[in-house]
């Protein structure tokens, strides 16, 4: 009877000719008072009840539908919420992220001991794409894809994995040669209906991403621990 090994997250990636990545939350983080005080703007400006830190993150990190957050813990009286978003973007521009976002410390360097190896890189990510290319150039690695998928283009939002499909069929790769790697349920998911293998980045800090804590997944905690020598 053949045994199955579990791989190591650094094995996972050596195994691979393809890694997918996540970003808000994988690569790079986002200050916590610069989280809170732009959705805490925004519901000042609509003449709405401030929101604690709990409910903020919760919607920062999409633990269920944003635009039900919006409706029900927010307090946004209309069905629609595109002026609740409208103002949103406002305030939460890509210059304005960019002075309040850091890359995960060893993030860049394991990206880039990865193309020296020759593996392909692609981020995939629901974040808007002017804002997604400028966080993305805080890790100061080039030739990179990224690629937005979420409702105002023509890929769906994850867990739909179509993206990752289209990525992997650019790169000529099966899903036994792909890993993923991310941070949350929905990046989980992701993975699993591509059919490739998912590798969960847990940081220590749990207020830095959703913090989500799968019991099968393979997980690090330390980009450090998967550069490649």
């Amino acid at each position: 009877m053949t045994r199955l090994v579990k791989l190591s997250a650094r094995q996972s990636v050596e195994a691979s000719r393809l890694i997918g990545l996540d970003l808000d939350g994988t690569l790079v983080y986002h200050k916590l008072q610069y989280v809170w005080h732009v959705v805490n703007l925004v519901q000042f400006m609509h003449s709405l009840e401030p929101v604690n830190m709990r409910v903020t993150l919760d919607f920062w990190f999409a633990k269920r539908a944003r635009d039900d957050i919006i409706r029900t813990e927010f307090g946004w009286p209309k069905e629609d919420t595109l002026d609740w978003w409208g103002t949103f973007n406002q305030y939460d521009t890509p210059q304005a992220r960019l002075k309040h976002t850091e890359p995960f410390e060893g993030a860049s360097a394991a990206l880039a001991s990865w193309q020296a190896k020759g593996k392909k890189l692609v981020v995939i990510t629901a974040c808007p794409s002017d804002k997604a290319g400028a966080q993305f150039r805080l890790l100061g690695v080039d030739k990179v894809k990224v690629i937005t998928a979420n409702e105002l283009t023509s890929l769906p939002l994850k867990p739909n994995p179509q993206a990752l499909i289209q990525a992997m069929e650019s790169a000529r790769v099966s899903p036994s040669e792909t890993c993923y790697i991310g941070d949350s349920r929905e990046d989980h998911e992701f993975a699993l209906n591509a059919g490739v293998a998912f590798v969960h980045h847990q940081p220590l800090d749990k207020n830095l991403t959703g913090g989500y804590k799968p019991e099968t997944a393979i997980s690090f905690s330390d980009w450090r621990q998967l550069i490649l020598a």
